[in-house]
């Protein structure tokens, strides 16, 4: 393939990638190769140490997510996108294995207003996954904190059970931009936690103001799902506080058969405020 512009900014100096077949070079030779899957690794670090999601982790998150036992939270998601999202160019700020990604991207792309959709996590196994579920997607491992594109580079950003960075959110969306967040509510998974700690604490509250933004739209989501012991190890590997549980604490899990557990999001809907 010819070189054609991208939307992804050099991490050295700043400057237009420009895609080929097989790299991303910008005007001053710069050059970052993809990975065999596609995607390009942004993230300036070393190479030798591995950030995020482990294969393993992604594997179970994959299994689960593939139960469709979120597939509420991704319907709803989906809802809120074609609502708001009116043209232009589209990110998933902490894409992941790209299983919001790929059902965004099918209902944005369907009815011709979307340029460009692009995604980025910090793991790159996530991201082998991601490409698979999403390969019209443009992939890059990279920090939500640091983002690889220019200003006013898109009009939506996805921030999915991921950590909030509105400095780089603001910046990268253009004027009147949507950012879409999907978070834990208070009672989140509480049965899981019960069962894996002494004292299971509720999450907390999200936040409604953010610097930058306003919010202008707003949905609770709260269901009740059937776990099978099979899938509840992978739930749990799906959680933050997995990194942080005892193997004896996770064991906990192995000798129940099936859980009943609630689900507690919300879906957050803000617009960027104009300068």
């Amino acid at each position: 393939m010819p070189n054609k512009a991208s939307l992804f900014i050099c991490p050295v100096c700043k400057g237009i990638l420009q895609e080929n077949e097989k790299s991303y070079v910008c005007e001053n030779n710069h050059t970052f190769d993809k990975a065999k899957s596609s995607y390009v690794n942004l993230l300036m670090s070393n190479a030798s140490h591995a950030h995020g999601d482990s294969k393993e982790m992604v594997a179970s998150r994959h299994r689960f997510l593939s139960s469709d036992k979120y597939k509420p939270l991704m319907e709803s998601t989906v809802d809120m996108a074609k609502k708001y999202f009116t043209f232009g160019n589209a990110l998933d700020a902490g894409a992941g294995e790209g299983y919001y990604t790929s059902h965004i991207y099918t209902a944005l792309n369907s009815n011709g207003v979307l340029d460009a959709m692009y995604g980025i996590d910090v793991s790159k196994f996530a991201l082998m996954q991601a490409t698979k579920a999403s390969p019209n997607v443009k992939y890059a491992v990279a920090s939500i904190f640091n983002l690889p594109f220019d200003d006013s580079s898109f009009s939506i950003i996805f921030n999915l059970f991921a950590p909030l960075s509105s400095e780089e959110f603001a910046r990268v969306l253009c004027d009147d931009g949507i950012l879409i967040r999907l978070l834990p509510l208070e009672n989140h998974l509480i049965e899981l936690k019960r069962v894996i700690y002494n004292e299971a604490y509720l999450n907390d509250p999200p936040e409604s103001k953010i610097n930058s933004f306003s919010l202008i739209d707003y949905k609770e989501i709260k269901y009740s799902m059937n776990v099978e012991k099979e899938l509840l190890p992978d739930l749990f590997a799906m959680t933050p506080y997995y990194r942080k549980t005892s193997a004896q604490d996770s064991a906990k899990l192995h000798d129940i058969s099936s859980m009943d557990i609630t689900v507690h999001t919300a879906l957050q809907v803000f617009r960027k405020n104009n300068r």
